[in-house]
């Protein structure tokens, strides 16, 4: 059986948008007004969306490469326990690590002084092992590192 038909053809469309008004006017947050508003901000809104998807992945990227970074200076502070890199192969292995990011470069300019990047990673080889307690030579470690340190400064560290 078929629905009668109450109105003719060319009052559906017109009913058909004032029914979608209606309820959107009743049922979206903000009214009506607010609807509008955000139809005719949908390109930029797609936009934002577009632009925060994208670095949400270039800090993704930026993130990996940052974990993998302390993952490797890890193995090498490990190699340094193992007395096989001396403080001045670790540095150099840090600094080869770091040297491509400067925002990590000028955060450790600004956090250890000295005259070259190469005395500034020294100084983070040395804060790395001392964060190494878990090592029954801790202590003896970071004595010998430290007198590296001076021996190729000439100054303590």
């Amino acid at each position: 059986m078929k629905f009668p038909l109450l109105m003719t053809r060319t009052l559906r469309i017109p009913a058909a948008v004032v029914v979608t008004v209606v309820a959107v006017s009743f049922t979206y947050p903000g009214g009506l007004a607010a609807a509008v508003e955000d139809f005719q901000n949908y390109g930029r809104f797609h936009h934002e969306m577009d632009t925060a998807r994208d670095r949400d992945a270039e800090l993704d990227t930026h993130s990996v490469g940052l974990f993998d970074r302390i993952a490797t200076k890890q193995a090498i502070i490990h190699e340094v326990f193992a007395g096989r890199v001396t403080l001045a192969d670790a540095a150099d292995r840090f600094l080869t690590l770091t040297a491509d990011d400067t925002q990590a470069m000028d955060f450790l300019r600004a956090r250890y002084d000295g005259s070259t990047d190469l005395e500034r990673m020294a100084r983070n080889v040395i804060e790395h092992a001392k964060a190494q307690r878990d090592d029954s030579n801790h202590k003896a470690v970071v004595a010998h590192l430290d007198r590296q340190f001076r021996a190729r400064f000439g100054h303590p560290r």
